[in-house]
């Protein structure tokens, strides 16, 4: 029989029988000796064709990551781009590649390409053995290759991105930017973190009610206190020796104008000074009277019942403070808010009536639910030395575990925007502040 003939019998009983693309490999490899004696078949894909498995004679299912494959892969780097049938050896590659040569192929290798159409390859049919091959073999291996090639084409299913890249005719990374592009267009929630804390509601401040030096407090940090308890207790030893000045300038005008109204029964000049001497007396008193007064109030006493916050408890000894300097503060334990401070990036994005939720540093997975009632019209700083609105809001039902001075962590949930403009609002506030726009 002649070869052309083997070839047609081939073509016609075998490869029109195949049902799919992969059963055309597999019969390629493993069949094709009745039409070209070898030792070794394989067929390797091509880049392009990445749904084409690679195959191997005598193997139903191979692994393209096998130490032959790896090798063939090294081999297929280095012979370059061929369009016809081609004979190689070992020695027409380096050294390094030559040397595995023995382990995996026969002496011969005959490379042939195989395309789909317009010259986009399906990949390479390998065909080994010891025999030199003959021009007439080349010519017969590039026929059989061309009927592979147009089997592949008909039966070969293309791959997801292949069938979307013929669907939208665009390229990979068309699809992928179309793809971002919807992602930014969908709506999502908007939020913003910062440092959350529960703080008291309407608590008193209590502030210094004289220039002095605080002796000690008279209270401890979240201690309970009643109507009229002792809070601040003032240092009294200045106010005491100006109130023993007082009185003995007191006494000293009482004795002068005692002597004048004596004096005036005999003499003009002490009923001339008379007067001058009343105005004087009246201002010893007055002093007097005011510096007991003030004495009165080296004592600071709570207006309100409640519990005393006081911070930085142990530096109040000793320190001196001006009037209305602020002492600490009484708030009513059972009646408490939520604070947030937002980063001034972020407070544009904030509204009266947003809900919030603090996750408390010792209880994260239970938050504390509220509602923005109050946004701070100017940034300030921030515990954590951030610039940041304070954003309080109202707890919408009590914690159990929750006490004033706790931290954690605040999220605070706005309208829906678009992903991209959320991703991107610092990057455009930042550019916005370079252009100057």
């Amino acid at each position: 029989m002649k070869p052309q003939a083997s070839l047609r019998d081939f073509v016609e009983d075998r490869l029109l029988a195949a049902l799919s693309a992969r059963e055309v490999l597999l019969i390629l490899v493993n069949e094709s000796r009745q039409v070209l004696p070898h030792e070794f078949a394989a067929f390797l894909p091509s880049k392009q064709t990445p749904d084409l498995e690679v195959t191997f004679a005598g193997v139903v299912s191979a692994d393209r990551n096998s130490p032959c494959a790896q090798y063939l892969r090294r081999l297929e780097s280095l012979w370059g781009g061929q369009n016809t049938p081609r004979e190689f050896l070992s020695a027409d590659f380096p050294p390094a590649a030559a040397r595995e040569w023995g382990q995996w192929l026969p002496g011969r290798l005959l490379l042939c390409p195989v395309f789909l159409r317009d010259g986009v390859p399906a990949g390479h049919l390998l065909l080994g053995r010891t025999q030199e091959w003959t021009p007439e073999d080349l010519t017969l291996a590039g026929r059989l290759c061309k009927v592979t090639g147009a089997m592949l084409r008909t039966l070969r299913r293309p791959g997801l991105s292949a069938r979307l890249r013929g669907f939208f005719r665009i390229g990979p990374a068309w699809i992928a930017g179309l793809v971002l592009l919807v992602l930014s267009a969908m709506p999502v929630p908007s939020a913003v973190l910062g440092l959350g804390e529960v703080v008291p509601l309407d608590p008193t401040v209590v502030r210094s009610p004289v220039d002095g030096i605080v002796g000690h407090m008279a209270v401890e940090p979240f201690q309970s206190v009643a109507l009229g308890d002792t809070l601040v207790v003032f240092e009294q030893l200045r106010i005491d020796n100006q109130i023993q000045v007082a009185r003995e300038n007191l006494s000293s005008a009482e004795e002068a104008l005692r002597q004048a109204r004596q004096g005036a029964l005999f003499m003009t000049d002490s009923t001339l000074r008379l007067p001058e001497l009343e105005v004087r007396r009246e201002e010893a008193k007055a002093e007097l009277a005011y510096l007991t007064e003030l004495k009165g109030r080296m004592n600071v006493v709570a207006s309100r019942p409640g519990v005393a916050l006081v911070e930085d408890y142990p530096s109040w000894a000793g320190k001196s403070v001006s009037m209305g300097e602020r002492l600490l503060t009484i708030a009513d334990p059972a009646r408490m808010e939520v604070k947030i401070w937002v980063p001034a990036g972020d407070a544009a994005l904030l509204k009266v009536g947003d809900t919030a939720h603090l996750y408390l540093n010792l209880t994260p997975g239970t938050p504390i639910k509220a509602t923005v009632r109050s946004i701070g019209y100017q940034p300030g700083e921030s515990p954590k030395g951030v610039l940041a609105y304070e954003v309080l809001a109202t707890i919408d039902q009590g914690v159990p575990e929750m006490r004033i001075g706790y931290f954690g962590t605040g999220r605070i949930f706005g309208e829906k925007m678009p992903l991209g403009f959320y991703l991107l609002r610092r990057p455009l506030a930042i550019a916005r502040m370079w252009l100057g726009i």
